[in-house]
């Protein structure tokens, strides 16, 4: 029995930790993979930024920003689909067509490669485009270290409920625990010990029991009266 209710127990323990720890950890590892692409919007939006005048006033000499990580790449398109600096393909990708025909910033993840394309509009359209792109593993420390994390506090957990359900589980499966209960109820007359005669007076002693029902003894002294003589009736008591 102490063995059953513990590994119930734990299994029950381990199945809850999984119910939530698992979609947990799909939902990091989603957030870090958005939190990158976000990080790598806001470095192109930053390089479009430092190179819109120069491209406008005919000054740009073919070099970008340089960026803190040196695993982000950042190249500039112009309108006409061509590298126009940095380090990218020599001609527009998909994610840099996008922008270009809709002036909108666009997004694209690949099997290796987080990709944003900011466009930079001169007017209703775009006229350059600035290509960012990380490697995604890049960001896998962090989800590996979400993870950890995550798989620390579930073993914590479960070590925890395992030293509970093991007191728990030897108090419940003691002997004083597994011992039939008591039955309650009205004594009968064999359980009762017998009352000693001797110990009442003659006056009060209780009669021994028959099994003669006491309305016979009553039944028959009634017919005996009934059937005795009518005494005859003298002529002066007439």
């Amino acid at each position: 029995m102490y063995r059953r209710i513990l590994t119930l127990t734990m299994l029950a323990a381990l199945l809850t930790t999984s119910l939530f720890g698992i979609p947990l950890a799909v939902a990091a590892a989603h957030y870090y993979r958005a939190d990158e692409r976000i990080e790598l919007e806001r470095v192109a939006d930053k390089a479009a930024i430092d190179v819109a005048a120069d491209l406008f006033h005919g000054r740009f000499t073919g070099d970008l920003p340089a960026t803190q990580d040196e695993s982000t790449s950042l190249a500039l398109y112009g309108a006409d689909a061509a590298r126009l600096g940095g380090r990218g393909p020599a001609t527009a990708d998909l994610v840099v067509q996008q922008a270009l025909a809709g002036n909108t910033v666009h997004h694209l993840t690949l099997s290796d490669q987080f990709l944003v394309a900011v466009p930079i509009a001169d007017g209703e359209r775009a006229a350059y485009v600035v290509r960012a792109s990380a490697s995604t593993s890049e960001v896998y420390p962090r989800i590996l270290a979400a993870w950890a994390l995550m798989l620390t506090l579930a073993t914590l957990i479960l070590l925890l409920t395992w030293r509970v359900a093991r007191g728990q589980a030897r108090r419940l499966a003691s002997p004083s625990n597994t011992s039939p209960l008591p039955q309650y109820g009205w004594a009968t007359a064999t359980s009762a010990p017998a009352a000693d005669s001797a110990a009442f007076p003659k006056s009060i002693r209780p009669e021994p029991h028959s099994t003669t029902p006491r309305f016979a003894s009553h039944t028959s002294s009634t017919v005996n009266v009934l059937s005795r003589p009518t005494p005859p009736t003298s002529s002066a008591q007439r």
